[in-house]
């Protein structure tokens, strides 16, 4: 066994010269569980792993075949020559569990199966033709146990079977005793209808094996199951051409990707080239005793030069050399990869490069995808977001007039898509104009959800004969059972008779009204509890009159209260570290509440329109940040004549 730290070749790409060799004098006996010495130290060689860039040297400990001898007395299981093992484990790597039913099929019916796919004459060995008979020596096992499903024979085309039943008794003429034993016990109509159910069965497993292969390459991305079918296979298939060009190259036989779980305490098997399908089944194998994989995820490239006669460090399939490299980097580990050999050997340098450099591949496609998924999720969000705010704006009252004599407008300025400002009038059945004016406690998305619950209630309570007080009561009640935490709104909301000019307002938070005419201006409202600030909160009703020629305006503090106002760069030169620290500082009261009222008195002959829109240009230039506050404000005018 060797074991090398890994290198961040894989991030300087595939043409740069390999790390150079290194021999140290340093020896150590690594011991297994009964406590023996599993090897010395014969050399060490740099070899550093893929995204390892903060990882030192690497120590790769090699252990021949011969130094193992006290470790190969523990494992009598695996006795015997490797040509005997390496023999043993060819059968078992290409026979699945489809194959073996159909060998049994021959043994039982005594009919041999051949399959129907044409015969191809390339160099793979998965192409050639198959023949199952009743007798293991004769029988011809060609399937590939990289497409997992085939056993011996390729796919027929859809609707065509994909094996015949032919006849495999002796046909020299001469028989013997022992040839009796080779004719078929069942009549060729039943023979053949029992290996159509087998491939049926047969055809099933495939699919739900394919199934399988998806969703483990999906699930290798630690996301949820995409609705688009055709992403999971096209991750499958780049996992397991990368897996594929990687075991050719250093020569090896299968390789496997193993991920670990949320709990980092097992790891699963997501991908694989050279093992049967029916390997993502199974269960997840636990990290703990896992000392190759242990290893391997402390940022070393483990190499198992004979696994038998090293029985601690555990090998996930029975082979008797491998490579393990980490997936990940020793402070982030996400996995190892696997890389068998049908025999036992030393692996070079180059080879350990080429499992690291696939290692840190198989990351990037890991990588690139969860990413690819998080733009699109965000992307989504974002369509969602920008309809819910376009719906929210919907909400907002239109520049129709309500009276001939009541001139009404207004804007609500949202700190980002969307925003807990409101504003709000109409006429009610009784010819009582209202209008409701607030902010939420709350900005951003909350925010919204709560000033689209307060606007509601209102717009529910205005055909009532309620007065704003009572309205302001079922409000603040219903706010402050919808929701356990601080749904905090402040609004006023006030009702006017347009014939006399009579009307009432009640206020909670920090909203503030004003009436403004030549004379001056005067305050209305009272200082009162914001809604769903406490439970049993009162709130009073304030009566006033709105005199031919005066402005009632309703604002949230957010209007008058410090906005944040960032310098801009000059020139195009960056802001340096004292400006950026200004700005993460710098609150600004650009309006203040006398500049308001003041600019509202020296335009009382304008419209509410006019009036408004002014206002909204005295304010600062709008800016998206994290600070933003969402302002509200409405402008009722009397165009009586005096």
């Amino acid at each position: 066994m060797a074991i090398a730290k890994g290198s961040d070749k894989a991030n300087r790409g595939p043409n740069l010269p390999a790390t150079s060799q290194t021999p140290l004098s340093k020896t150590s006996t690594p011991t297994g569980p009964s406590g023996s010495s599993k090897s010395d130290v014969s050399s060490v060689r740099s070899s550093k792993s893929p995204s390892m860039s903060d990882s030192p040297k690497p120590l790769l400990r090699k252990i021949s075949m011969d130094d193992s001898d006290s470790d190969r007395s523990q494992s009598g299981s695996h006795a015997g020559t490797y040509a005997d093992r390496s023999h043993h484990h060819s059968n078992m790597f290409q026979l699945d569990d489809v194959a073996a039913c159909l060998r049994s099929f021959a043994q039982a019916t005594g009919w041999a199966i051949r399959s129907t796919a044409p015969r191809s004459y390339s160099n793979d060995s998965s192409a050639a033709d198959t023949r199952f008979t009743g007798s293991s020596s004769s029988s011809s096992h060609s399937g590939s146990s990289e497409s997992g499903n085939n056993s011996g024979n390729h796919s027929a085309s859809p609707g065509k079977p994909r094996w015949r039943v032919v006849d495999a008794s002796p046909q020299d003429g001469i028989l013997s005793a022992d040839d009796l034993a080779h004719f078929p016990t069942v009549t060729l109509e039943h023979a053949e209808d029992l290996l159509s159910k087998i491939e049926s069965l047969v055809t099933r497993l495939e699919a739900a094996e394919q199934t399988v292969r998806r969703q483990e390459a999906e699930l290798a991305t630690n996301v949820s199951i995409s609705r688009q079918p055709d992403e999971q296979q096209e991750l499958a298939d780049r996992l397991e051409s990368i897996l594929a060009s990687a075991t050719k190259s250093i020569h090896a036989t299968a390789c496997a990707v193993y991920l670990l779980d949320e709990t980092t305490s097992e790891l699963k098997l997501r991908s694989r080239y050279g093992l049967p399908i029916s390997r993502l089944t199974d269960p997840s194998r636990p990290l703990r005793g896992s000392l190759a994989d242990l290893e391997a995820l402390m940022g070393n490239a483990v190499l198992l030069e004979d696994t038998f006669s090293m029985p601690a460090w555990k090998s996930p399939e029975d082979f008797p050399s491998a490579i393990v490299v980490p997936i990940g980097s020793s402070s982030m580990p996400h996995g190892t990869i696997w890389f068998w050999s049908n025999e036992a050997r030393k692996y070079t340098t180059a080879e350990v490069e080429i499992a690291n450099l696939t290692a840190g591949r198989v990351m990037s496609e890991l990588e690139q995808t969860i990413l690819g998924k998080e733009v699109q999720q965000a992307k989504r969000l974002r369509n969602q977001v920008d309809k819910a705010a376009t719906a929210q704006a919907a909400r907002l009252p239109d520049g129709q007039p309500l009276h001939r004599d009541f001139d009404f407008d207004g804007w609500t300025y949202q700190g980002d898509s969307l925003g807990g400002g409101f504003h709000d009038w109409d006429v009610t059945p009784s010819s009582m104009l209202v209008a409701s004016v607030g902010s939420a406690g709350k900005t951003g998305t909350e925010g919204a959800l709560i000033a689209s619950s307060i606007q509601s209630a209102f717009r529910t309570l205005w055909p009532t004969k309620s007065i704003p007080a009572q309205m302001m009561q079922f409000a603040a009640d219903m706010m402050f059972g919808i929701h356990p935490d601080d749904w905090t709104a402040s609004a006023a909301l006030l009702q006017l008779n347009p014939e006399s000019g009579y009307g009432m307002l009640s206020t909670a938070g920090s909203v503030q009204a004003f009436i403004i005419s030549q004379r001056g201006f005067r305050p209305i409202g009272s200082v009162a509890p914001a809604l769903a600030s406490q439970p049993d909160a009162s709130y009073k009703n304030h009566r006033f009159m709105l005199q031919p020629q005066e402005v009632l305006v309703a604002f949230s503090d957010t209007v008058v209260k410090g906005i944040p106002t960032f310098q801009e760069p000059r020139h195009g030169r960056p802001l340096d570290r004292s400006e950026t620290a200004r700005n993460r500082r710098a609150i600004v009261k650009s309006l203040d509440q006398n500049e308001l009222l003041q600019g509202i008195r020296e335009r009382i002959g304008d419209s509410a329109s006019l009036i408004a829109g002014n206002l909204a240009r005295m304010l600062p230039a709008f800016v998206e940040t994290a600070n933003a506050t969402d302002r509200s404000l409405i402008v009722i005018k009397n165009k009586r004549k005096d």
